[in-house]
């Protein structure tokens, strides 16, 4: 679970950084990740829509896994962030966390390094 600081909350911040944020692609999500002008730690949002899966259990499973991998992404990056991970349907054909890690790894060293 991400830590309270660490959450993107507010509607509209969330959707300044899905319009104004660098977007970075993968297979079974997206991530658009902007620079604010504060120096507040780095915060994330999760979106898994209903294009993803119908069951809001799976929906709920998968949100708690990309949560996950935003854990391991804040852990390194630098501060002053927003990111917002937009799950792709074909999130649904990952069966486990380690999947999503494993595929989440090329996208980490890019948030990471060109920020």
């Amino acid at each position: 679970m991400l830590p309270h600081s660490n959450r993107l909350h507010r509607q509209g911040d969330v959707r300044r950084t899905l319009r104004e944020g660098r977007l970075i692609r993968g297979r079974s999500f997206v991530v658009r990740i902007a620079q604010r002008s504060d120096k507040e730690p780095t915060r994330a949002a999760v979106v898994v829509g209903k294009r993803v899966h119908a069951l809001a259990v799976k929906r709920h499973m998968y949100q708690r896994w990309l949560r996950e991998v935003c854990r391991d992404v804040i852990k390194e990056a630098p501060i002053g962030y927003d990111m917002v991970v937009v799950a792709q349907p074909s999130l649904a054909r990952l069966t486990s966390l380690a999947e999503i890690m494993e595929e989440a790894q090329p996208l980490l060293k890019l948030l990471t390094s060109k920020k």
